[in-house]
């Protein structure tokens, strides 16, 4: 939009200045100073979003290692007991089940 404005500017600016079109040129480019503004701010938040997307990719990455790190560690404490070390990690049933009990897509 910020774009179309300058061109229409543009084209107003060719007009013979008794044109009539010409009297709109003015609150035209105020519309687009009043643009320019959020449109900096838009991008400076875009370019906010990629980096925490990047961060929070990272960070996830970094906390599912962490916790497979500490499931190895609670197999190694108590090798032969199974069912004690699952029962620290949450149990994800499948979707059919979800949907059976009214959790899930249907």
């Amino acid at each position: 939009m910020h774009a179309q404005l300058g061109t229409i500017l543009v084209e107003l600016g060719k007009q013979p200045k008794d044109s009539k079109l010409a009297v709109h040129s003015k609150p035209i480019k105020a519309v687009q100073d009043a643009y320019t503004v959020p449109l900096a701010e838009e991008k400076k938040a875009l370019a906010f979003k990629e980096a925490a997307a990047k961060d929070l990719a990272i960070e996830r990455g970094k906390w599912i290692a962490a916790y497979d790190g500490l499931a190895g560690e609670l197999r190694a404490l108590f090798p032969r007991q199974k069912p004690l070390v699952d029962s620290f990690f949450v149990k994800f049933s499948s979707a059919r089940a979800k949907a059976k009990d009214g959790l899930g897509p249907k």
